[in-house]
């Protein structure tokens, strides 16, 4: 819910909320619990989602008054990660503005804040995922730079994560328990690979973890209908990311440090 106008990214959210608790003294996820707290915020761009619904059923970002008759900041340029180079704009009144700094927006701030407030009480934050739509992907880091280009102060390329791997790995995993559920493929790549974009909340998802494990999934579809999905596209969409976050978890607690 980080985009105002993908839809299906909160309905997804909370279709795997109920499977979670309808589950929740079942194997795996059972397990999973007794090892995990698990935190989901289905709809972080409150104020824009409200929009699509009143007003402009496409709106992507916030509703921050900008002051110059502009109105928005896109969410997802506005991590303390890379914040401001490729991918975002510097215009109030680009679908993708990045703000006027890191977390200058409250929606954004408010999860730096969370995960600072975790952390000081002695939590470990293992790992996230940033929910979007539409592409069917799995996107891990970087998103701020292509792995094709050299890292800065490096001589060669690839720019990668050290973990690249294991992140590659997990993908690979989610996009085989994906294919099991519908028989959909979900492509799995860095961010880069779809384009450019600094300061995204995968890419901080990962340095703030302790895995440095952070994806952003692009959910259904590929471009029949995009962000207006129909209705009947909801369960099977979320029976994907149940099944998907099902692998995803698994990996995350036997990596639990």
């Amino acid at each position: 819910g980080i985009h105002a106008r993908e839809w299906i990214s909160p309905a997804a959210c909370m279709y795997y909320l109920e499977k979670m608790l309808d589950e929740k003294d079942s194997e795996p996820m059972k397990s999973i619990l007794e090892d995990l707290q698990i935190y989901v915020v289905p709809v972080l761009n409150v104020d824009g989602y409200l929009y699509t619904w009143s007003t402009n059923r496409l709106w992507r970002k916030n509703r921050r008054n900008n002051g110059d008759g502009s109105f928005g900041v896109d969410l997802n340029r506005n991590w303390d990660d890379h914040w401001g180079r490729c991918g975002s704009s510097s215009s109030p009144s680009s679908d993708t503005y990045r703000g006027t700094g890191p977390f200058s927006e409250p929606e954004s701030a408010a999860i730096r804040d969370l995960f600072a407030k975790l952390k000081s009480e002695g939590y470990h934050i293992q790992a996230g995922i940033d929910f979007h739509s539409y592409g069917q992907l799995i996107l891990r880091p970087y998103g701020w730079i292509l792995p094709t280009q050299a890292c800065p102060g490096e001589s060669s390329p690839p720019c990668v994560p050290p973990n690249e791997e294991f992140m590659k790995s997990l993908g690979a995993d989610m996009q085989s328990a994906i294919r099991s559920s519908s028989g959909l493929t979900y492509t799995n790549e860095h961010a880069a690979e779809l384009y450019c974009a600094a300061g995204g909340a995968d890419d901080w998802l990962a340095i703030s973890s302790v895995q440095a494990n952070g994806f952003c999934l692009e959910l259904r579809d590929t471009g029949r209908y995009g962000f207006i999905l129909p209705a009947d596209q909801i369960i099977p969409t979320g029976q994907e990311v149940h099944q998907a976050l099902l692998s995803f978890l698994e990996v995350v607690v036997k990596g639990i440090e």
